[in-house]
């Protein structure tokens, strides 16, 4: 054999094997993410769930009526809707069959970008909230 030939076969051979080796990297990946995205979203939803009653506890209290916490807890409540909704299409449910479950995962892996864009969108706003807050304190 030409020597030419045969270092071109193996550099194909080796281009073949990294690439397959990047696609088993990533498939194992998704797999994963598939297997922990019930929980997940099941803590997201806790999550946004809890700051929801925080809110309603803070409208609750006469000493925080201002106009400035009154914008953000409705920005604020306005986000925290989109992201339960977006949220609970996306989660499964333990009466849902296999067929379901797996269908609800793949929607909750390619909202996955929306809910994270939520997510923080959430934080901002809370951060936003706890500022106005401590200047009322203050």
């Amino acid at each position: 054999m030409d020597p030419v030939t045969v270092l071109g076969a193996v550099a194909a051979a080796s281009q073949l094997l990294s690439q397959a080796l990047e696609l088993t990297h990533l498939f194992s990946d998704l797999c994963s993410k598939v297997k922990e995205a019930p929980d997940t979203i099941r803590k997201q939803i806790v999550q946004v769930q809890q700051l929801t009653d925080l809110a309603r506890l803070i409208i609750g209290n006469p000493a925080l009526q201002k106009d400035s916490v009154a914008s953000i807890l409705r920005t604020c409540l306005g986000t925290a809707t989109q992201c339960l909704t977006a949220l609970k299409k996306a989660s499964p449910f333990d009466g849902d069959n296999k067929r379901i479950k797996v269908q609800k995962i793949v929607k909750a892996l390619l909202m996955e970008n929306e809910i994270a864009r939520l997510l923080e969108d959430l934080e901002r706003e809370k951060a936003s909230l706890t500022l106005c807050i401590h200047e009322i304190d203050s």
